[in-house]
């Protein structure tokens, strides 16, 4: 199991490399870890363990997590020129170091909705911040995901994105 490094979580390796349920968390999460995995989990078929182990001491996950968060980086920066650029009128990037969606807040009255869908008649898929509320907010804004979109394709889908924005 593979999780998020900005929540100091480990690898949970296969049984002979670690002693049994061992999970690296902080305190308070460990037990419903342990608990999840036993749940969803309790037995790994030794093949697919082996071939785990394998993958990541052989040092293949290490350069595919170093060559997406480059990939990854690249294309946040594309982003984010483009909306600080096209878009300076109407939204606020909002700053982040992480991830792969990032926010932006607008700076005046836009029919999210409407541009939305005019957007999605050309195919540009980005999602209203309100979709994440989980109650009532006053903020409002747009989410982008830039985790599968080529780096090519993100100038023309800001294009298209600019043009949804007339009415």
């Amino acid at each position: 199991m593979i999780m998020e490094p900005h929540l100091a979580l480990a690898i949970l390796l296969p049984a002979r490399w670690r002693k049994p349920m061992e999970i690296v968390a902080p305190l308070w999460l460990r037990g419903a870890l342990a608990a999840a995995k036993k749940l969803f989990d309790w037995h790994v078929p030794s093949c697919t363990a082996d071939t785990l182990a394998a993958f990541i001491s052989e040092g293949h996950l290490g350069r595919h997590v170093r060559k997406m968060t480059h990939l990854y980086e690249r294309r946040r920066t594309l982003l984010v020129t483009g909306l600080r650029g096209e878009f300076a009128d109407e939204l606020s990037v909002v700053p982040a170091v992480a991830g792969l969606h990032m926010t932006a807040l607008t700076r005046n009255n836009i029919d999210i909705d409407g541009w939305l869908a005019r957007a999605r008649l050309k195919e540009v898929e980005v999602r209203s911040l309100q979709r994440f509320a989980t109650g009532r907010t006053k903020l409002r804004g747009l989410v982008f995901g830039y985790g599968a979109i080529d780096e090519g394709d993100i100038g023309q889908g800001l294009a298209r994105l600019a043009d949804a924005l007339k009415p």
